[in-house]
This record gives C-alpha cells, sequence and structure tokens, in this order.
C-alpha cells in the first residue's frame, strides 16, 4: 500500500511542477479537477498567501498579495487489523 502513497504522491509533484504557481491567476477548482483526474479521488487544497500593503509614491494604497505555499491533502489505503481504511496524507509545498 506505501507504493501507491509514493505513486500519488509523485502524481502530485510532477502536476504541480508542470503550472505556473507564481501567477496571480491561480485557479484552484481547476488545480482540484486536474487531481482529481490523475488521483482518481478530489483531493483538499489550501493556499497561504500573504498580503502586504504597500504606498506608491503618488501616495495610493496598493495591496500585493503572494502566494506563499500551498498544501494538498489525499488518502491512501492501508490495511490495519485486515480491515482496509483510508489513511489521510498531506504534502505542503513552498512557492518561491
Amino acid at each position: 500500500m506505501e507504493t501507491i502513497k509514493l505513486e500519488k504522491e509523485k502524481i502530485i509533484n510532477n502536476y504541480l511542477s508542470s503550472i505556473d504557481l507564481s501567477e496571480q491567476s491561480i485557479n484552484i477548482n481547476q488545480i482540484k479537477s486536474d487531481l482529481r483526474v490523475l488521483l482518481q479521488e478530489e483531493p483538499a487544497i489550501t493556499l497561504n498567501s500573504k498580503s502586504e500593503k504597500m504606498i506608491t509614491e503618488g501616495g495610493d494604497d496598493k495591496v500585493v498579495t503572494k502566494l506563499e505555499s500551498m498544501s494538498v491533502i489525499y488518502t491512501y489505503e492501508k490495511t490495519v487489523a485486515g480491515q482496509s481504511i483510508p489513511i489521510p496524507v498531506k504534502l505542503t509545498f513552498q512557492i518561491d
């Protein structure tokens, strides 16, 4: 069963490395949809961002939001005492 866990981690890593996570136009629904197809389950996704208020030369306020990390939670099946139970796994990816 650990093989399935490692395969899912590899799928998630490959998918996230294939998309641009630095853009402001990240579509979490599209990421969930794509991972649902790849993993054959719908993962939970959490985006952690940081907002900074900046003042422009003209004196106007501007809020800049930057994605700092993304967490993906998925499950894999593990046999415990003869029963197959879902085990949650949380992967967190730091965004540069």
